[in-house]
């Protein structure tokens, strides 16, 4: 005589709820890890990329190629070419043409007296250009330490030679107080200087036309 199997008791809800939602969670982290390791890969392979054109972009443009041999200088007349080149030379010894630091070259070339401006520019592979604008000289002041010449804006521009003052009038009472006031004043006394300059040629060119054989010398000396 057989013994009579024992009745199969069902599963709780409960035991069902736990199995399923441990293979849910089995499932989860396989499709996470498969999505995580290949952005991983294709990250580090876009960084081993970046790193290995970065590095060849610097050999290259820090290679004799690009080293600096032509410097063209535009604009130039009371300016010093040899100070510009020295600027230039000066800026790219070390960074070539293709690294060269224009904005600087600019910003130095601009404080060499008479520059009013400067434009740099590349001129691949192995040059640079530098296009100057100089201010005029228009007037020449007497100062406490010589005579200077000076533009419309009453800046200073460099020592008047004395070549530099044959038939020129010389304006006076320069205020050399570095303030604002001061220099909207001097701008004020170039203004009115080369108005007067300006009459006093025309009334000489006018008479000397009436009177060709009269000879009239002038000299302006301040206000």
């Amino acid at each position: 005589m057989t013994a009579a199997k024992a009745p199969v008791k069902p599963r709780s809800g409960a035991a069902r709820r736990g199995k399923s939602a441990r293979g849910g969670k089995g499932k989860s982290s396989g499709r996470l890890m498969m999505t995580v390791v290949p952005l991983f890969l294709i990250l580090c392979i876009v960084t081993c990329l970046g790193f290995l054109t970065l590095m060849g972009y610097r050999t290259v443009t820090a290679s004799s190629f690009f080293e600096m041999k032509k410097i063209e200088v535009r604009g130039v007349n009371r300016v010093s070419r040899e100070d510009v080149e020295r600027i230039v030379k000066l800026e790219t010894a070390k960074s070539g043409v293709w690294n060269a630091n224009l904005d600087s070259i600019r910003v130095e070339v601009e404080k060499l007296p008479f520059v009013k401006s400067a434009a740099v520019s590349r001129v691949l592979p192995d040059g640079v250009r530098v296009n100057v604008t100089e201010r005029a000289a228009r007037a020449v002041v007497h100062l406490n330490s010589g005579d200077f010449w000076v533009d419309d804006d009453a800046q200073i521009l460099g020592r008047a030679e004395k070549n530099d003052l044959r038939g020129e009038n010389i304006l006076r009472g320069w205020d050399e107080a570095k303030t604002d006031k001061a220099q909207r004043d001097n701008q004020e006394r170039v203004r009115l200087f080369l108005r007067v300059r300006t009459r006093q040629r025309d009334w000489h060119f006018n008479l000397a036309r009436r009177q060709p054989d009269c000879e009239i010398s002038l000299k302006l000396t301040g206000f």
